[in-house]
């Protein structure tokens, strides 16, 4: 026998449970990749802790524990590389949530002011202030390696392992560099995103209703 109407959950109704369920999962996203990015973070002030505390260390015969010291800017891109990844991440599925009526997404995209406050690039930036450590403890710990460098190569002439003070010239610079152009392509991308989300015909979507 097919059971009755009244125990059977219209079409259009499971449909929309379906979606909440998957707009759940994806706000759930998100918060794990906010976990994700708070955890990178901790251990690239671990990392660095860690690297700067052994190349300050008492020098051994064989290595100098100063060479340790060219890693840190290249662990601080690797860091700055992978959360800027999950920030876009992040951004993506929240202007996808605000495209499907999420009320939390919805309410972020209202906020007007903003949008001017933001250039354009939707009101969820302003919770960037953590970029700002992100971007700017590399460089300035990128700076510190190469200009260590400099004062060995320069100002210590009689060191006894002249080679270290290339190699921590060589990787802050290096590391330099290479973070500002993730930051500047990951700006790009940015942008994109915000001129893509304002091309696209908006949807009227009410599944969170």
């Amino acid at each position: 026998m097919f059971p009755c109407s009244k125990d059977r959950v219209p079409i259009k109704q499971a449909e929309k449970l379906g979606v909440k369920e998957e707009l759940g999962s994806l706000r759930t996203e998100i918060q794990e990749a906010e976990k994700a990015r708070v955890d990178f973070l901790k251990w690239k002030l671990i990392a660095v802790a860690a690297l700067a505390s052994f190349g300050l260390s008492v020098k051994d015969q064989l290595f100098h524990p100063a060479y340790a010291l060219c890693i840190i800017p290249f662990i601080c891109i690797y860091v700055d590389a992978i959360c800027a990844h999950i920030n876009l991440r992040i951004l993506v599925i929240g202007k996808f949530l605000a495209d499907k009526a999420d009320p939390y997404e919805k309410f972020i995209a209202d906020l007007g002011p903003c949008q001017m406050l933001m250039n354009g690039r939707g009101a969820r930036f302003l919770f960037n202030m953590e970029d700002y450590v992100l971007w700017y403890s590399t460089y300035f710990l990128s700076a510190v390696v190469a200009f260590g460098g400099i004062y060995l190569v320069y100002f210590k002439p009689c060191n006894p392992y002249p080679t270290i003070g290339l190699w921590l010239m060589f990787a802050g610079v290096l590391g330099f560099v290479m973070s500002l152009w993730i930051q500047y392509d990951y700006n790009k991308r940015l942008d994109a995103l915000a001129e893509t989300d304002k091309r696209r015909p908006k949807s009227q979507c009410d599944v969170a209703e």
